[in-house]
């Protein structure tokens, strides 16, 4: 039966990495970007809340494009757990900030969760309010005329969300529409808020008593505006508490990941992506730490951290 549930799996995955290298030309959507996302489901996708069995946080910076002023910069922080046996609840907050633009969001996520089949089944919604805040008047014109860049703006939008994932021990799949509401960002309708798609799996494959492989993808699509993109990651966990990984980001960056479960309850993580393109010419890479503790009353649920 293992090996039934591997192979479905397997080519779960298969279908993602097809779906991702069939139309690709560059990377342009909105959403902030991690490369330790694997670590972090709630931010993606809202069917996530309580499907760790215990009360979970995890804290994110990331340093986009160091060496480059006014590069992206993203402070995010996630908690979630179970509040019964099916539901999850979950809240995530998120600063991003690029040039003269911040964006700051804030949302709820709501799970529900039952058996189907070899593990269990996730469908989720999410709902919060994103602020968007653009300070014009910094940009340096070379047109002083133009009128567009002479007043700052500051808008308060609401938005929701849906995801569903499946999962068991050693699998799990996602898809997920974080926004469902395409709307104006700018008075002058000159940018507007996407609707984004991402489709997320993985898996554990055990090697050896102390040694697991895990494989994971995620692909990113926003339909009509932007070529599809993807990630693809390959982690080696040794004796479940060291995780040493390689990912490529479709034309864009080669990314080193290193995790180290300090014990039952702690995690911390660092990632450095080399980018791959003209870019890095003007940047030294990107930086991004993870910092995640689960809280359970009852130690015999965590004896063995999950680590998706």
């Amino acid at each position: 039966m293992r090996k039934t549930i591997h192979f479905m799996a397997i080519s779960l995955l298969l279908c993602l990495i097809q779906l991702s290298v069939a139309n690709i030309d560059c990377q342009a959507q909105q959403e902030a970007q991690y490369t330790q996302y694997m670590f972090n489901g709630l931010v993606l996708n809202p069917a996530y809340a309580g499907s760790r069995d215990v009360n979970s946080a995890v804290a994110f910076y990331r340093h986009q494009w160091a060496g480059i002023d006014k590069a992206p910069r993203t402070v995010a922080f996630s908690f979630h757990g179970p509040a019964s046996e099916k539901v999850g609840l979950g809240i995530h907050l998120e600063n991003d900030r690029i040039g003269v633009h911040n964006r700051l969001n804030i949302h709820g996520s709501y799970a529900y969760r039952f058996r189907l089949g070899y593990g269990q089944m996730s469908l989720g919604v999410r709902a919060g309010i994103h602020n968007y805040n653009s300070k014009w008047t910094e940009t340096e014109l070379q047109d002083l005329d133009d009128q567009v860049f002479h007043a700052n703006e500051n808008k308060l939008l609401p938005n929701f969300g849906f995801g569903a994932l499946y999962f068991a021990n050693q699998f799990f799949i996602g898809v997920s529409v974080p926004k469902i509401l395409e709307q104006d960002l700018t008075v002058t309708k000159i940018a507007k808020e996407r609707r984004h798609i991402f489709v997320r799996g993985g898996l554990i494959l055990p090697l050896s008593p102390t040694l697991d492989l895990r494989p994971s993808t995620l692909v990113k699509m926003v339909p009509g505006k932007a070529p599809v993109s993807a990630d693809f990651n390959l982690s080696l966990w040794i004796q479940k508490a060291l995780s040493l990984g390689v990912s490529y980001r479709l034309q864009d960056s080669w990314d080193f990941l290193v995790e180290y479960q300090v014990n039952h309850h702690l995690q911390i993580g660092y990632s450095y992506d080399w980018t791959a393109t003209e870019l890095r010419q003007a940047n030294s890479g990107s930086h991004e730490i993870m910092l995640g503790y689960d809280f359970s009353l009852d130690r015999e649920r965590i004896v063995s951290p999950r680590h998706f």
